[in-house]
């Protein structure tokens, strides 16, 4: 009967950690740090509006995501993620989702989101401590994010053919 309880407690408290580590680990927007995009490139779906995919196949979409890393690393930025997720087969394919800092500012980032359908990159810079709005890209680095930027969009415009590519550029003071 001891063991029967011992083991009930256990679960009790396993159960309540759970609950702790749940409700606790579940962060607010408000607590987040605010970003601000400098840059962006669309080409595909999202720039043109026009329907048929813009890579052939996953192969495609995937020796195009190992390009793209390898000129944002020659331009100074660091992979720190990739993972690909599964949407809407076959129309979409696989996706590519790939996270970069840059090397002498991990508050500057670059997000790639490619598809068959549809390619997305977003430069950002992310405020140093919540709520200041304090960003601390300096001109060096946005020099960096423009350069990056053309560097990418040179090289997915290569691989594309005549589907439009679209590039942002955010004025941000």
């Amino acid at each position: 009967m001891a063991a029967y309880s011992g083991v009930r407690a256990t679960m009790k408290l396993t159960i309540i950690l759970f609950g702790i580590l749940f409700f606790a680990g579940c962060i607010p927007p408000s607590a987040m740090l605010k970003t601000q995009n400098l840059q962006a490139i669309e080409a595909g779906f999202v720039a043109d509006s026009e329907t048929g995919n813009v890579i052939s196949s996953n192969e495609q979409v995937d020796l195009l995501a190992s390009g793209i890393v390898q000129t944002l690393e020659m331009a100074g930025f660091i992979k720190t993620n990739q993972s690909v997720s599964f949407g809407l087969l076959p129309a979409t394919g696989h996706t590519q989702n790939l996270g970069f800092d840059l090397v002498e500012n991990e508050y500057v980032q670059a997000y790639v989101e490619m598809s068959k359908s549809s390619i997305k990159v977003i430069f950002r810079e992310m405020e140093l401590e919540h709520g200041t709005a304090n960003f601390t890209t300096s001109e060096k680095q946005r020099e960096m994010v423009r350069v990056a930027s053309a560097a990418v969009s040179q090289y997915i415009k290569s691989k594309i053919g005549k589907r439009s590519v679209r590039i942002v550029v955010y004025e941000n003071p």
